[in-house]
């Protein structure tokens, strides 16, 4: 194969990456030929849910970084990594996306109620008289509706 190579399975491949086929590729860096190889764009559910698990991870970090100090949860809502966090989450699959924030909720409890009641139109935390049983309610509400197990 030429430069800008062609599709063939590599056993040095890993396995995840065994069963499609991957495009072999070449280019020149410092008078060298190197060699690499990606999958071709066929973009798994699997490969799409890990990416939107980075995504929301990512942003979740960089939100939780940035309003730490902040004393009003209305200015932790209104922060514009908050806003394009639901803005991101919002066009994803709700069955994708609440698990990741029913999971981050149960590990690192936040406050992650306004996300969770924009996305699903349900809050079950309504009743709730302190954080603690507002996040006791939206677990218990993910486990009955099978977010999370």
């Amino acid at each position: 194969m030429g430069f800008g190579g062609g599709i063939a399975y590599y056993p040095e491949i890993p396995r995840e990456f065994c069963e499609k086929p991957v495009a072999r590729r070449l280019y020149y860096a410092n008078r060298r030929t190197i060699e690499y190889v990606e999958p071709i764009a066929d973009v798994s559910r699997q490969e799409a849910s890990s990416s939107l698990e980075k995504t929301f991870k990512g942003l979740a970090e960089q939100w939780q970084d940035a309003t730490s100090t902040f004393s009003l949860n209305m200015r932790r809502y209104a922060h514009p990594t908050y806003q394009s966090l639901m803005h991101t989450l919002g066009k994803e699959n709700i069955r994708d996306v609440v698990p990741l924030i029913l999971g981050e909720l149960l590990q690192r409890p936040d406050m992650w109620f306004e996300a969770l009641k924009v996305l699903t139109k349900e809050n079950p935390a309504q009743n709730a008289k302190t954080f603690d049983e507002a996040v006791r309610a939206w677990i218990d509400w993910g486990k009955r509706e099978h977010y999370i197990p």
